[in-house]
């Protein structure tokens, strides 16, 4: 059943995504959302079932599933799948179109993105200098980023607004300005390996692909095939990564991880032992209150130090020995769907979740309306891309606050700075309008 189950799971991604490849092209929202679906709730029940393997043991992790229960997980992935697809269907969100902005001339870069990037920049070097020493380990980087979420939160709009910044200009640019463009992407892959970070490195993918992004839609169906074959590539070289920032070289790294290639092996197995874990234990459904937690969320820890720690927080405070403060696993918003609303979770968690994203980016595109069409498309492919990969490895509320956090500084410096009365042209534009009424009144 589970093979079936998988079969059928293929035949309704490839459907979905050829039906919305009219509006978005292959490199498309629901091609994204159905295989990070894939890698994180059907994949590891396949490679079980297919591999004949009834216990699995990693370190400290151990699966076991009966036959029946990694069907479940199948069908409620698939489940998962069509109800976004659906959801974000019905929000008649399309990323290709911006109500205004400049459409067929070379994207200008707002003041706004120049000014998060700069003044991100120079508050690292002034104030967290020695931070930027100390991330050159993994378990330091960890502990540092945990401990100072102002210093983590820093990097991201550095790394996230520069590679738009650098994809944007690569997108419509000259030659000379994608070589400065391409240049900053190297730069942010060498930060990515230093902090032993795969979370930079993965924006300097998306920001390759967004800069790509039109070649990649010229192809049709074939770019389909090539995103594919990408993702299997990047799951090779992420158990890679791993291998070589727990201290093994680089040649010795590709050796193992031709030995353990499977997703069980990598990033998806720690948010998979919490839908184990509800599976097995769910008694009392929470009924949504868990999506409750994004109101205290968003609230910095600094700020209430105390503040109660969310789903996956507290998973690895009960499931991991010896916890430290920034160890996880990861919580899977699968098993989160299940644990509030059991067999019906998934559609009704992911019917809302298809609908808010969807109106979520209609109504930020219309606040960044003096955005360039080029500009838009890198911003979404990068950040709104990124952020469907790693929903699937947190709770709701995760991801709830993650775009709280990374767009509203950003419309909050658009509305000052690039359309309010901080904007370099607000006396000039003032002058003009007051010349024109003294004007019409003397006329």
């Amino acid at each position: 059943m589970p093979l079936v189950l998988t079969l059928l799971y293929f035949v309704i991604f490839i459907i979905v995504v050829k039906l919305f490849s009219r509006q978005e092209g292959y490199y498309s929202t629901l091609a994204v959302f159905g295989i990070g679906c894939y890698i994180y709730y059907i994949g590891i029940p396949f490679e079980l079932y297919v591999l004949s393997i009834e216990e699995f043991e990693k370190g400290s992790i151990i699966l076991s599933l009966s036959t029946a229960q990694l069907s479940q997980i199948i069908m409620m992935g698939a489940m998962a799948f069509l109800a976004f697809s659906l959801g974000y269907y019905l929000s008649s969100f399309n990323p290709l179109k911006m109500s205004r902005g400049l459409r067929n001339r070379f994207p200008r870069i707002p003041y706004s993105l120049k000014l998060i990037c700069i003044w991100s920049l120079i508050s690292l070097l002034i104030f967290f200098y020695k931070n930027i020493f100390a991330v050159s380990t993994y378990e330091a980087a960890y502990g540092v980023r945990y401990s100072n979420p102002a210093f983590s939160l820093l990097c991201d709009f550095v790394v996230l607004y520069g590679v738009v910044i650098a994809s944007t200009v690569i997108f419509r640019g000259k030659s000379l300005n994608k070589i400065l463009g391409m240049g900053f992407i190297v730069l942010i892959f060498s930060w990515g390996i230093y902090t032993s970070d795969k979370n930079v490195i993965l924006f300097g993918l998306l920001a390759v692909a967004a800069s790509s992004s039109c070649f990649i839609r010229k192809k049709g169906f074939v770019s389909f095939v090539y995103i594919i074959i990408g993702c299997v590539v990047l799951i090779y070289l992420i158990k890679v990564f791993s291998f070589y920032r727990g201290g093994l070289n680089i040649f010795t790294a590709f050796s193992i991880a031709i030995k353990q290639f499977g997703l069980r092996y990598i990033d998806p197995l720690g948010p998979f032992v919490s839908l184990q874990h509800i599976l097995n234990n769910c008694s009392d459904l929470q009924y949504g209150q868990t999506y409750l937690h994004i109101f205290y969320l968003v609230i910095p820890r600094f700020l209430w130090k105390e503040r109660p720690l969310d789903l996956s927080e507290q998973f690895a405070v009960d499931n991991i020995v010896n916890w430290s403060p920034g160890q996880g696993m990861g919580y899977s918003p699968l098993a989160e769907a299940y644990l509030n609303f059991s067999w019906m979770g998934p559609v009704i968690q992911y019917l809302l979740l298809g609908l808010l994203w969807g109106y979520f980016w209609k109504v930020l595109s219309k606040v960044l309306w003096n955005f360039p069409q080029g500009l838009w498309q890198c911003l979404y492919y990068i950040l709104g891309y990124y952020l469907l990969i790693l929903m699937h490895r947190g709770p709701v509320a995760g991801l709830m606050k993650s775009l709280i956090l990374y767009t509203s500084p950003l419309i909050l410096i658009v509305i000052f700075i690039d359309l309010g009365i901080l904007h370099p042209d607000f006396l000039m534009r003032v002058s003009r309008n007051g010349c024109e009424k003294d004007t019409n009144k003397a006329a």
